[in-house]
C-alpha cells in the first residue's frame, strides 16, 4: 500500500506539477502575449511620439524661420524709416531756413509796401488837393471872367472905333477876338 501510495502520490505530484507547469506555461504565454501587445503598443506610441516630435520640430523650425524673416523685415523697415526720418528732418531744416529767409524778405517787402502805400496815399492826397485847388482856381477864374465880361471891364470892355484909317473902321479890322 505504501508503495502504491507513494507511486500515487508521486504521480499525483507529477501531475500536479505538470498541471502547475501547464498553468504557468499558459500564464507565461498569456503574459508574453500581453507583453507582446504592450510592446507593440509601446512601439506604436514611440512611432507616434517620434512623428509628433518631428512635426513639432518642423513647425518650430518653420516658425523660427518666419520669426527670422520678420525680424529681418522689421530691421530693414526700421532702417528705411530712420533714413526717411533723417531725410524729413533735413528737408524740415531746409524748409525752416527757407521760411525764415522768406519771412525776412516778406517783412522787408511788407515794410516797402507800407512805405510805398503811404507815399502813394500822400501823392494821391496831394493830387486831390491840387485837383481841388485847380478846380477852385478855375471856378474863381470863370467867375472873374464872367464878372469882367458882364461889367465890360479889362480886355472885355467895349472898344471905341478909331477915327480915320481904312474902311471906316479903326485898327486892324474892327471888333474881333483877341488872340
Amino acid at each position: 500500500y505504501g508503495k502504491h501510495e507513494l507511486s500515487y502520490t508521486n504521480a499525483w505530484e507529477i501531475t500536479r506539477r505538470s498541471q502547475h507547469d501547464l498553468k504557468l506555461s499558459q500564464d507565461e504565454n498569456s503574459y508574453n502575449d500581453t507583453i507582446s501587445k504592450h510592446l507593440t503598443k509601446i512601439e506604436y506610441e514611440n512611432r507616434i511620439h517620434n512623428e509628433i516630435q518631428s512635426f513639432v520640430d518642423e513647425n518650430i523650425e518653420d516658425l523660427q524661420n518666419a520669426i527670422n524673416f520678420w525680424m529681418i523685415q522689421y530691421d530693414e523697415e526700421i532702417e528705411r524709416r530712420d533714413a526717411d526720418i533723417v531725410k524729413i528732418k533735413m528737408t524740415w531744416e531746409t524748409l525752416t531756413e527757407r521760411r525764415r529767409s522768406l519771412v525776412e524778405v516778406y517783412e522787408a517787402h511788407k515794410k516797402f509796401v507800407i512805405e510805398r502805400r503811404a507815399v502813394n496815399e500822400e501823392r494821391k492826397r496831394l493830387a486831390e488837393i491840387l485837383k481841388m485847388q485847380t478846380k477852385a482856381a478855375i471856378r474863381i477864374q470863370a467867375w472873374w471872367r464872367g464878372t469882367m465880361v458882364r461889367n465890360k471891364l479889362g480886355p472885355y470892355k467895349e472898344k471905341k472905333p478909331k477915327k480915320g484909317g481904312k474902311g471906316g473902321k479903326g485898327g486892324k479890322g474892327g471888333k474881333g477876338k483877341k488872340k
